[in-house]
């Protein structure tokens, strides 16, 4: 009788908390129908690409807070419409749509590439991505010219001249955004940029025989390019003591301003390493499956059984 009554109270009990849980779970009574979705999906992508000012992305701080305090509406307009009866390909698109919606507010909490990262600028895209739509936020002013078939057509030749003319400007607004303190990424913009004025320069090569009125233009957006490099050599933070990813830091070594570690923490850094190392040698080792042998009879019990006999 007592084991009856516990398991009818255990029974109650989960009751209990799947209803406290309830509530907590987004609404699906009132929701509207997958012709919702998709007509805010449309809604949310042009929101989602920043606005263009004169061929310009506009990255500046106040466009960014202005992206991000209009968010969480669009987030609440996407909890009210109801997937629960849809079929699961419909409900896989409900979810990406959260999914992107999740990405861009990490990218305001956390990432902020715009302010932090200077190999963010990327006005060019030599080469195709390994993913479908790219890996990670990009610039939104990014041109591609991996997809340009050489000789250009004339409409493609228009377009093609105002992005170019829009890189220096763009370049210049970067200067005013980038105003964190993450010297390991600007170590790495900086290579990004170097990359970037080299394949400014074989487009240049590429266009002289079939465009050379277009020439001018890219070799304006490489001096740009490499004026901002140049901008980013003497600006880089040197004061950092550790790479930092929103709000959340790690401790990775990192060289001095003047270049070098201390003798100290280098000692200890390679005390570490090699500490770790024996430490993984010794774990595969100890896993490592052993080749079965027959075993093999001792001298003394063969000369035993030899003197028996």
């Amino acid at each position: 009788m007592p084991r009856r009554l516990l398991q009818r109270a255990g029974v109650a009990g989960a009751l209990a908390v799947l209803g406290a849980l309830a509530p907590m779970a987004p609404s699906r009574a009132a929701g509207g129908g997958y012709a919702d979705l998709v007509a805010l999906f449309k809604e949310w992508r042009a929101f989602q690409r920043p606005v263009f000012r004169e061929g310009v992305p506009d990255y500046t701080p106040a466009a960014m807070e202005a992206q991000k305090a209009r968010l969480p509406e669009f987030q609440r307009r996407l909890q009210a419409i109801a997937p629960g009866g849809w079929p699961v390909a419909q409900q896989i698109d409900w979810r990406l749509v959260q999914a992107e919606m999740n990405g861009l507010d990490f990218d305001h909490r956390v990432l902020r590439p715009w302010a932090r990262d200077p190999g963010f600028y990327s006005v060019v895209a030599p080469e195709q991505s390994d993913t479908p739509s790219k890996e990670g936020t990009t610039f939104a002013g990014t041109l591609e010219t991996w997809r340009l078939p050489i000789p250009l057509p004339a409409p493609a030749v228009v377009r093609f001249r105002e992005q170019f003319r829009a890189i220096p400007a763009a370049l210049s607004q970067a200067k005013s955004n980038l105003v964190e303190d993450t010297r390991d990424l600007w170590l790495a913009g900086i290579r990004v940029q170097k990359e970037q004025s080299a394949a400014l320069d074989d487009l240049a090569k590429r266009l002289a025989p079939h465009h050379p009125d277009l020439v001018p233009d890219v070799e304006k957006a490489r001096a740009a390019v490499d004026d901002f490099r140049a901008w980013l050599e003497p600006g880089r933070p040197e004061s950092a003591a550790r790479t930092t990813t929103g709000t959340c830091a790690t401790s990775i070594s990192r060289p001095t301003p003047g270049g070098t570690r201390s003798r100290s923490t280098s000692a200890s850094w390679r005390a570490r390493s090699r500490t770790s190392s024996w430490r993984r040698s010794r774990t595969r080792a100890s896993r490592r499956p052993r080749p079965w042998t027959r075993p093999r009879r001792g001298r003394r019990a063969c000369r035993t059984r030899s003197r028996r006999t």
